[in-house]
């Protein structure tokens, strides 16, 4: 893993002076050839996410499937629910616009791109699960998440994956929140360019060859032992329900989480889900 670019390891870039907050995010990125991608690759420094910046360029100019941006850094980064996404450099903040799937696999796709991306994790050395929907969990540590969003036609998924560094407790916002940990401190160094170049084919690879997966019902089966607490006692927040303790059963083939609650066998396509040991931090 490491292509060879003529562009040196993305974290080695410095900020660009901060924009100020109602300026649109700059759209000077700079196209890189990567002699191990065919795919359209843009590269910015300092942005308010790659999402935005991903976003102007389909709107302004070629932007195909498996084109992609990879930031150095994130003044406005997101995660799902449009939770801060803290973006120091050194880590992977990249967006790329994949083909919209077919109906059957269409709300997957957060956990096909978990996957790939704890498939990379996994050729590192470690062992790596997927907390549903859409977060990567290494030894009880949220490293990563993908982020899918859709206009019209178009979907766009990104991914932060902590590298060099990791929020601190008291940045994470929700009370419950999974402890944040990064690649570094399990001994694994990387660039984001190699990183990001490697979760483009994979991704790549993996939607062009559904057919091999077979139907949705077979991946999820397949996915089930990867996930994180399968099996065990969670509390689940289910937002206009609120939070209550729920056995995680696991995720049928829409993508949606299976829990037994006190009221029996339920089955959300929303929420957050928290393992039960930490329920002692919040209410």
């Amino acid at each position: 893993m490491g292509p060879k670019t003529e562009f040196a390891g993305i974290e080695k870039l410095k900020s660009a002076e901060r924009p100020q907050p109602d300026a649109h995010p700059p759209i000077e990125c700079r196209w890189i050839s990567c002699d191990s991608s065919k795919f359209l690759l843009y590269t910015t420094e300092s942005c308010s996410s790659s999402m935005d910046v991903a976003w102007r360029l389909s709107n302004e100019r070629s932007f195909p499937d498996w084109a992609s941006v990879l930031s150095a850094t994130q003044f406005s980064g997101r995660g799902q629910f449009g939770r801060t996404w803290k973006s120091p450099p050194g880590n992977v903040y990249g967006t790329v616009r994949i083909p919209r799937l077919g109906p059957a696999w269409s709300d997957l796709q957060p956990l096909l791109l978990a996957e790939t991306v704890r498939g990379l994790l996994e050729n590192l050395g470690l062992p790596a699960a997927i907390k549903w929907p859409n977060d990567l969990i290494v030894d009880g540590k949220k490293v990563g998440g993908i982020l899918l969003e859709t206009r019209s036609d178009i979907v766009m998924a990104g991914l932060g994956l902590n590298l060099s560094s990791a929020p601190q407790p008291h940045d994470l916002r929700h009370p419950l929140a999974q402890p944040a940990g990064y690649l570094g401190e399990f001994g694994v160094w990387c660039t984001p360019m190699e990183i990001w170049v490697s979760f483009i084919h994979e991704a790549h690879r993996l939607i062009q060859h559904l057919h091999l997966l077979g139907d949705p019902e077979r991946f999820v089966d397949s996915l089930t032992p990867r996930l994180a607490y399968i099996g065990e006692s969670i509390l689940l927040d289910a937002y206009a329900e609120g939070r209550q303790p729920a056995l995680y059963l696991g995720v049928d083939a829409g993508g949606a989480i299976k829990v037994l609650t006190s009221e029996g066998e339920r089955i959300f396509r929303s929420g957050s889900i928290y393992p039960m040991m930490q329920r002692h931090k919040g209410n």
